[in-house]
């Protein structure tokens, strides 16, 4: 409700005075996002995914969500802005990203209808909500995206070495964005950066450039040193996975110079991503650099940064995935656990402790 989320801003940015005497300058937002063939209760699927389908035992006659849910869907993102607004949070991100509902849709060339197929139909849901959204709300929050800019394949571990192999799938590959049709192994940037350029002349003014499903292929979105507890060991090394990312964030803010991407995928650097973000700043990589784990190992980074100069090498985030674990694990009565740095941050130790002797047992 509003009310939850005004309190839930309010305790963030007193938290921030209460550290740095001030919020001048502090930026507040709050993701929209469905959770689509990973929602809690049922899969709600955009268009039938061989290989996504066969692994969450849905048959081929498994319903796929209507149009008309769809249309009613973009008044509940005007609603849910129109929320975010009226509370005082500065800005929302539209998530359309790693497989949920919205990155479902733009991959959704195999769907009937007004929501599939073509280009104009895969982006008809975001270009609706965004226009919406300046209609009813005008210009009083700040409008984000996060997209991803390459779906890439399935993965499975091999059964003898345990490393991540791709889950035999069709040609020409019609199932991913930002996937070359006839070799989906390898990224075609083309769709995305007209994505990118559709969402800039719509009004987005931040656009975070991600990668990758973290349930099928989580070498890509998050190289890692160690697998998530559902994973495969990496069939690449991790600095590969680094570089797609600074590549693809790259090559869009290029193709649209004038929009402020923000790069991701810095986390397995530990302390020399600041460095990373640097350079790929001055270099216009990107306009900003944007950190996930790192932000939940080590939460003080950036005052560090403006008050040291230099990070702390015994906190930054070490890409063990502990924390995605925690995530997995569905055996907690709220169907996952609560979710924080295991080796930094004391609390959660015995919480995964907990659940993993839950799990055994």
């Amino acid at each position: 409700t509003a009310k939850h989320l005004e309190a839930l801003l309010n305790i963030t940015r007193r938290a921030h005075r209460t550290l740095y005497g001030s919020d001048d300058g502090l930026l507040c937002g709050i993701q929209l996002t469905h959770s689509g063939r990973y929602s809690f209760q049922k899969p709600l699927i955009a268009f039938h995914h061989p290989v996504l389908d066969a692994r969450q035992g849905l048959p081929s006659d498994y319903p796929i969500l209507s149009d008309d849910y769809l249309e009613r869907l973009e008044d509940a993102y005007v609603r849910a802005t129109a929320i975010a607004a009226k509370v005082g949070f500065d800005f929302v991100d539209i998530k359309q990203c790693h497989g949920y509902l919205l990155s479902e849709l733009l991959a959704a060339k195999t769907r009937p209808g007004r929501y599939g197929g073509s280009f104009e139909n895969r982006t008809r849901f975001i270009r609706n909500v965004i226009s919406k959204i300046r209609h009813e709300i005008n210009d009083d929050i700040i409008l984000a995206s996060r997209i991803n800019a390459y779906d890439g394949l399935a993965y499975e571990p091999d059964a003898k070495t345990g490393i991540g192999i791709p889950t035999p799938y069709p040609i020409p590959y019609l199932y991913g964005f930002g996937c070359d049709e006839s070799n989906p192994l390898r990224e075609d940037f083309a769709e995305p950066c007209q994505l990118v350029k559709l969402l800039y002349e719509l009004g987005v003014q931040l656009i975070n450039v991600s990668l990758g499903n973290p349930y099928t292929n989580p070498h890509i979105g998050r190289p890692f040193e160690r697998p998530p507890i559902d994973g495969y060991e990496t069939p690449e090394h991790p600095l590969i996975g680094v570089a797609r990312h600074f590549r693809a964030a790259r090559i869009i803010q290029n193709a649209v110079p004038d929009a402020i991407i923000v790069s991701t995928g810095y986390n397995w650097l530990r302390q020399f991503w600041v460095h990373a973000a640097v350079a790929n700043i001055q270099t216009g990589t990107s306009r900003i650099a944007g950190v996930g784990r790192t932000a939940i190992a080590y939460p003080d980074f950036a005052r560090d940064l403006m008050e040291r100069g230099a990070l702390d090498n015994g906190k930054v985030c070490l890409a063990d995935s502990f924390c995605t674990a925690l995530m997995r694990f569905k055996h907690h009565p709220s169907g996952q656990y609560p979710v924080g740095c295991v080796p930094r941050d004391l609390l959660y130790a015995p919480i995964y402790k907990d659940a993993i002797n839950r799990r055994r047992g």
